[in-house]
């Protein structure tokens, strides 16, 4: 409380509220309840001149999820509140519970982007929703990086020397994600031109068995391809 405010006050008969009407916010912290509430709910801002406010009065502030950065004790509840109304809100608040962490995903799973130790169940909920948001997550769990590519091969640009298993899923989703896979093995070469034959021309160094299959499936394929076998080259030749 502002000592010298409130003596101010009491030495000119004087109202926190008359004051505050006139221009100093800073008065806000000594008036009564209801005339907080009703201020916080023209501009949640004003919680900033407002020392300690209670939940009640936080709860108000917090119907715009931003204000939460001008409270500095947050009760669950209140957190909850800020995020709900506002997913965003999550970047102010230090280490999230699981639960604050979901609610804020649940409104958009780019909430991720703000939470620095997401639980293996949070992740998945997010690449759930949208493959490229593994970008965001430091060390992803490996059930992540399969969740991700299964929503959307092309996320495996952002996973670090990912395993076959993973290659493999990318590339089911999305033959054409192989572009981003460097020395894909025969297997998953295989599974990305099964999935689009486009995929052979991403291919920097495809197996004999994928360049004859290719052909065979499309021989217009064969301008794709860097090295052409003999064996497709004369059938491609017969094609013609």
């Amino acid at each position: 409380m502002n000592e010298d405010l409130k003596e101010f006050l009491d030495e000119n008969g004087l109202t926190p509220e008359q004051v505050y009407k006139a221009g100093l916010y800073v008065a806000l912290d000594l008036c009564e309840e209801e005339f907080q509430i009703s201020e916080l709910q023209k501009d949640s801002c004003l919680i900033r001149f407002i020392t300690n406010p209670n939940e009640k009065l936080q709860l108000v502030a917090v119907e715009k999820g931003e204000t939460i950065q001008f409270i500095k004790s947050l009760s669950e509840k209140v957190k909850l509140a800020a995020v709900q109304n506002n997913w965003a809100a999550i970047q102010f608040i230090k280490n999230p519970s699981e639960e604050i962490q979901f609610a804020a995903i649940q409104k958009n799973p780019s909430a991720i982007e703000y939470i620095k130790n997401p639980s293996e169940a949070v992740e998945l909920a997010a690449v759930q929703q949208n493959g490229y948001l593994i970008k965001y997550i430091k060390n992803p769990r490996n059930a992540t990086r399969l969740t991700a590519v299964k929503q959307n091969g092309y996320a495996i640009q952002f996973i670090k020397n990912p395993s076959k298993e993973t290659q493999n899923e990318a590339v089911k989703q999305n033959g054409l994600a192989i572009a981003y896979i460097a020395n894909p093995g025969k297997t998953v070469q295989l599974a990305a031109f099964e999935q689009n034959e486009l995929a052979i021309r991403y291919i920097k160094s495809p197996s004999k068995t994928l360049v004859l299959k290719a052909v065979q499936k499309n021989a217009s394929l064969i301008g794709y391809i860097k090295r052409p076998t003999k064996d497709a080259i004369e059938y491609w030749w017969k094609q013609c």
